[in-house]
């Protein structure tokens, strides 16, 4: 079974994490809330799935990342991951990219991932 949870840590209470369709399939990258940035984050996950990007500027804060598109990922929201007692609430967004949780990723997530991911 192929993992579509990148560098998950169930036992952090917070998370940021970061949601893209790669070559059709929905995976989430998770990183730091303190030491890792959306951007960072993205280029993490396409790097585990060996996907090719190119670099683009933000529009809203200083920094490079990945492009919100190429040849074979999207990515289609970004925000947070909050551990309760029973499930993960992905909320907010991403400074970076200026892109919230996309709740219908949430919903392709559901049937691959044995975590209960929800938003508000």
């Amino acid at each position: 079974m192929v993992e579509h949870l990148i560098n998950f840590n169930e036992d952090k209470m917070s998370q940021k994490v970061v949601q893209v369709l790669f070559e059709g399939q929905p995976f989430m990258g998770f990183g730091d809330v303190f030491k890792s940035a959306h951007n960072i984050i993205l280029e993490q996950l396409l790097t585990d799935l060996g996907a090719s990007f190119k670099q683009t500027a933000s529009e809203r804060i200083d920094g490079l990342g990945p492009a919100v598109e190429g040849q074979n990922y999207k990515l289609v929201g970004a925000g947070q991951a909050v551990k309760a007692v029973d499930f993960y609430l992905l909320h907010g967004d991403s400074t970076f990219y200026g892109m919230p949780i996309n709740k219908n990723h949430v919903e392709l997530m559901k049937d691959l991932t044995p975590y209960n991911f929800l938003t508000r």
